[in-house]
């Protein structure tokens, strides 16, 4: 089919530009303070399927892989940012993502079905040597890509705000067996709160977490929004299927009394299951690379009257800023993109659109499932970021904020503007802050989409 010949062409070119890359391209190599977030150019840094990163071979039933994410980078490293992707499962099964030569977590990452791609974004911390492991939960084989988007700089500094702290992943959250709530199902459109701050190694004062959310079992389609306090944000986090088992990352914000609540939007019923990889510092962020964390706002949805679907094999260019020079207070944003009633099967990329089209996926699709992935992804100076449309029919997007990485200096102010450098970073932040509460309040008004044919 002319897809896989798309897919296959995509995927050789990432061939070609890993065996010639000795270093990760890293947009922003100076940040030494721990647990801050360098962008990356994305690079495809692992493919079983053609030898990138590992051996050309597919993973056997439970083994288990290792990788280097960061080749030829000297900047110390503690955490990295993929998408990993599970590719032609010949059974049902998970993938768990963890540091190397550290004991196999009971965690999971993303969950498959026989024959379907499907990805997830991880936020991990690294092992021995700086790498990796992937273990294959499943009785059958399968292909693993992961494409990197960023990394968190070494070392553990918990006086500055907004800093990382990996942590081994670790369940918080299971409604199968009563862990973190009661041992049955989450209902049709209701609430499980769960307590994460002060358990399990995560601080009283923690701002947010990095969590994986699966829904399994699902008896009806519906999504589950993750979030702290009320009133109840109009995003989702994971969107599922009947009888099928979905995953997708958050950064989550922690409620005052130390909760996340997750409600579940369906007439059925489904179990929760959580898990979390690691804390952010909790106070205001005023470094280079920290993370702020900001109560979920849909920023684009072309659903909306006046708006259209993304074409087959088009780049979309969505803009979740207008030109104030304000919002250069931010170098990357974090961002659910879910795939929305897709005509065929394909995969999304999603990045700055600085460059050219970069051979990666943040997200794949099945033709009418809404598929949601989320991405770290550097701010075009303009105020966009890009989408690509990798197949033969039409899809809507729908693009969730969730959070923002901290930019200081702004080195490169939006087109026609002065970059803010007088102002105090609190003063700068909070100003950026106020401009996002206003956007977030009238929805994707401000949002334009621009859709150019490749």
């Amino acid at each position: 089919m002319k897809i896989r010949s798309v897919l296959t062409a995509l995927t050789a070119t990432a061939m070609a530009v890993s065996v010639s890359i000795v270093s990760v391209p890293v947009a922003h190599a100076d940040l030494t303070t721990p647990g801050s977030f360098n962008t990356v150019h994305p690079l495809r840094v692992l493919d079983t399927r053609y030898g990138i990163g590992t051996t050309k071979a597919v993973l056997a039933a439970h083994g288990t892989l290792t990788f280097q994410p960061t080749p030829g980078l000297t900047t110390p490293v503690g955490a990295v940012a993929l998408t990993v992707t599970a590719v032609n499962p010949k059974t049902l099964g998970y993938l768990t993502v963890y540091g190397a030569g550290r004991p196999l977590p009971l965690a999971s990452n993303l969950n498959f079905q026989i024959g379907e791609n499907v990805p997830n974004m991880v936020i991990t911390p690294v092992g021995t040597g700086g790498r990796v492991s992937i273990y294959n939960g499943s009785l059958g084989t399968i292909d693993v890509l992961a494409d990197i988007s960023g990394f968190y700089t070494g070392g553990t500094n918990t006086a500055v705000s907004g800093s990382l702290v990996p942590m081994a992943p670790r369940r918080f959250l299971d409604t199968r067996i009563g862990l973190g709530a009661p041992k049955r199902p989450a209902g049709p459109n209701s609430l499980t709160v769960l307590k994460v701050a002060g358990v399990n190694g995560v601080p009283v004062d923690a701002s947010s977490v990095v969590m994986n959310v699966t829904a399994e079992g699902a008896t009806a389609r519906g999504y589950v929004t993750a979030y702290a306090g009320s009133p109840k944000p109009a995003t989702s986090t994971v969107n599922y299927l009947p009888h099928k088992t979905r995953a997708n990352l958050a950064l989550v914000p922690i409620g005052p009394d130390g909760t996340i609540s997750l409600f579940n939007g369906t007439l059925g019923t489904t179990a929760l299951i959580a898990d979390i990889s690691g804390y952010f510092v909790g106070g205001s962020p005023a470094t280079d690379g920290t993370f702020v964390p900001t109560t979920p706002y849909r920023a684009f949805d072309s659903r909306e009257a006046g708006r259209r679907p993304a074409g087959a094999l088009t780049i979309s260019r969505i803009g979740l800023f207008t030109s104030d020079p304000v919002f250069s207070a931010f170098k990357a944003v974090v961002v659910n993109v879910t795939a929305a009633e897709p005509q065929t099967y394909g995969f999304l990329t999603t990045w700055d659109g600085t460059t050219q089209l970069p051979s990666v996926s943040s997200n794949n699709f099945q033709a009418n499932q809404d598929s949601a992935g989320a991405v770290i992804v550097p701010v075009n100076p303009d105020g966009t970021i890009s989408i690509y449309n990798g197949s033969y029919g039409n899809v809507n997007y729908v693009v969730d904020i969730t959070g923002f990485v901290f930019n200081l200096p702004a080195a490169t102010p939006f087109a026609g503007t002065t970059a803010k450098t007088s102002v105090s970073a609190a003063a700068r932040l909070a100003d950026a802050l106020a401009k996002v509460r206003q956007l977030s309040r009238t929805t994707s008004s401000v949002a334009v989409s621009v859709t150019t044919t490749r």
